[in-house]
């Protein structure tokens, strides 16, 4: 009986959302990525008294200080070991949907290509990963240094390897990776979603519930903010018909159009 049970809710749900994507597919394509405004969100006023009342208590945290200094902090470190990098903030801090146990996250873009930056790091870790490579680098130049950043771990052999430091007196976390280009492109379209208070502040309970479980992050084998990030924007676009918004960062992936449930049903 169970099984048939959940056979049936299946195919309801299944059903459900075809007529949602057939309904979304019908609409005009400026109409699908527009920018989300004030009205598009109806929520009711107990839904938003919730919201409300949590937000009093918890406000917005913001890290514009924190990713200032510590980007004047890394800059120079980087400078010495990839002179031609860029470095670029990502994830909660600017999105918006940051907590006050939240981390500022970097990546280095590097152009991988440069023989002479290859030769360079390859003297000493030839045969090491590209990444890796880069990170311990820069993990020496921490070491080397008396400035504000202390180096406390470094993963590496993962699918994104990533150096975590500590701002010294300050107690901020911050996490470094290297050519996390596809990391940028989400947390652009993110943080157009979470121009809206209401996806913010939902994002922001949500991920806050799932931290206090401890129901949150790889090393527990959870969802990462980026995950409940999703979760909270399907739950707007299916309930309160908020628009699909493109992925205007990214040429070759275009996803206008595209809902969470039409990545995994």
């Amino acid at each position: 009986d169970s099984i048939e049970t959940a056979g049936c809710v299946t195919r309801t749900y299944r059903e459900a959302v075809a007529a949602r994507l057939e309904r979304r597919a019908a609409m005009p394509a400026r109409e699908r990525i527009a920018p989300i405004g004030r009205q598009d969100i109806h929520i009711s006023s107990k839904f938003d008294s919730v919201i409300q009342h949590w937000v009093l208590q918890h406000p917005p945290v913001d890290l514009r200080v924190q990713i200032s200094s510590v980007r004047d902090a890394l800059t120079s470190l980087v400078s010495e070991v990839v002179p031609s990098a860029t470095l670029h903030p990502y994830g909660s801090a600017v999105e918006g949907t940051a907590l006050s146990s939240s981390d500022v996250d970097f990546t280095i873009c590097v152009d991988e290509d440069d023989a002479a930056l290859r030769e360079a790091l390859d003297s000493a870790l030839r045969g090491r990963p590209f990444q890796d490579q880069v990170l311990r680098h820069l993990r020496s130049a921490v070491a080397s240094s008396r400035g504000s950043l202390v180096a406390t771990d470094l993963v590496l052999g993962s699918g994104t390897p990533v150096m975590r430091l500590t701002e010294k007196g300050v107690g901020v976390g911050v996490d470094v990776t290297v050519n996390g280009h596809e990391v940028l492109k989400k947390t652009e379209l993110i943080g157009r979603y979470t121009r809206h208070p209401v996806v913010r502040d939902l994002t922001r309970l949500v991920k806050a519930w799932a931290k206090s479980r401890q129901l949150y992050g790889y090393h527990l084998h959870h969802l990462t903010g980026f995950g409940y990030a999703l979760m909270v924007i399907d739950f707007v676009q299916a309930r309160y018909r908020v628009p699909v918004l493109s992925a205007r960062c990214n040429d070759e992936i275009d996803l206008a159009g595209t809902t969470l449930t039409t990545l995994f049903v």
